[in-house]
């Protein structure tokens, strides 16, 4: 769930999140490691994502 921590900050009430520019380099040596198996990962992460933060507004609102 590391893609979605801006997402889970903000749902939690952190107000400001940035972004931090770094120079990139080209990959040297061996081959990427993004493809299907990663998209699908990163998706059922999205999908992990929203339903913790559907069910923490919830929890929230109950102890009120």
């Amino acid at each position: 769930m590391h893609r979605y921590i801006p997402v889970l900050s903000k749902s939690a009430g952190y107000p400001k999140i940035c972004e931090k520019v770094v120079q990139h380099q080209e990959r040297k040596y061996g081959a990427t490691k993004f493809g299907m198996e990663r998209f699908i990962n990163g998706f059922l992460d999205f999908i992990n994502c929203d339903v913790y933060v559907q069910v923490w507004k919830n929890q929230c609102i109950c102890l009120v």
